[in-house]
């Protein structure tokens, strides 16, 4: 026997209906103040939002892929001459092309460029040895991350999983790892300082004013040097793919596929920290779970909502529906469901 399908979801309770719809739109809100702040906080500028920190701190199998997702982890790249020169000569070049800055403004930027590409020189060359020593720390705690202690087996080619380290052992890896963090932040605020006064001198050159101190708000906007593209992407990802879905559930509008997008995405968040028995536990975490946490109930309440007619219920869906694919290709005309 067949029946069509719309005969069946006239038949689903008014009040599941509803409460299906709320559960639709307070995910998409959800989702989309996290977008909100996210990107409100980038143009304000105070605190930015980055994804950084988070996935420096992944804990899951996939750790080491979260974590290579920021350009040049462990910062060595910064204290390479060899790295940091091109990078700041690729910038001006970029900027002064942009900006339309006279041979004379580029030539002054470029001898400040050249005085700091003198003085990183020279500091990396008082630095070598403390700078080698982290090398090897940052090899010793990879090692450290590649394999279990001694007494709780190896890991065979292809496994994920790994027993728990004992606590204190977590506690000594975990300060391994701040200590890491420390230096590196210690080593290259140098080149940051130097890279920003790269950045103050273009700046000062694109405002027609010779003194920085004096340049006023109507200063062209200059962007400072993109030294992690590839970070810079997934925060823009992150930021605006959560607004975007979730203003979409909250409209009811494409509702299955903001679904499965969300689902998608927050599965990402969910792997790189799963609270999995036998992982070592993440270090950023708002409550105690086990398996389970806000992230995957979620996700498992999208992937419901997506093989559902959610968003034809109380959304945008409808007029799709109705204006678009029902004339056009039947869709929802035609669907029935067989019952034996």
């Amino acid at each position: 026997m067949e029946v069509p399908l719309a005969a069946v979801h006239n038949q689903i309770n008014p009040i599941t209906k509803l409460f299906m719809i709320l559960l639709r739109i307070a995910i998409g809100w959800h989702l989309l103040y996290e977008g909100y702040t996210k990107i409100n906080s980038t143009i304000e500028g105070k605190k930015p939002f980055s994804a950084e920190m988070y996935l420096r701190n992944s804990t899951g199998p996939l750790r080491f892929y979260f974590r290579g997702l920021v350009d040049d982890n462990h910062g060595v790249g910064f204290l390479n001459a060899e790295v940091v020169g091109p990078k700041w000569d690729e910038y001006v070049n970029a900027e002064a092309s942009k900006l339309g800055l006279s041979q004379e403004s580029k030539k002054r930027v470029e001898d400040v460029v050249a005085t700091n590409k003198d003085l990183l020189k020279k500091y990396l060359d008082e630095k070598s040895k403390e700078i080698d020593r982290y090398e090897e720390d940052i090899q010793a705690f990879e090692d450290q991350e590649q394999r279990p202690l001694e007494g709780y087996g190896k890991l065979a080619e292809g496994q994920l999983l790994r027993p728990a380290l004992p606590k204190f052992e977590w506690d000594a890896h975990k300060k391994a790892q701040q200590a890491l963090d420390k230096k590196r932040m210690e080593l290259t605020a140098p080149v940051m300082k130097w890279s920003d006064e790269i950045v103050a001198a273009v700046k000062t050159e694109a405002s027609g004013k010779p003194d920085p101190k004096t340049a006023s708000a109507a200063t062209p906007t200059v962007p400072g040097i993109e030294w992690r593209p590839q970070l810079r992407e997934i925060n823009l990802t992150t930021m605006y793919g959560l607004t975007i879905i979730g203003a979409l559930m909250i409209v009811g509008l494409f509702t299955r596929t903001a679904c499965l997008a969300g689902a998608a995405l927050l599965t990402l968040f969910y792997l790189s920290m799963p609270p999995w028995p036998g992982l070592d536990p993440a270090p950023i975490a708002e409550g105690s779970y086990l398996i389970v946490n806000k992230n995957l109930v979620e996700i498992i309440a999208m992937l419901m909502m997506a093989t559902s007619p959610v968003g034809v219920w109380g959304g945008l869906d409808s007029l799709i529906r109705g204006l678009i694919t029902r004339p056009l290709f039947g869709v929802g005309k035609k669907e029935v469901l067989t019952l034996e």
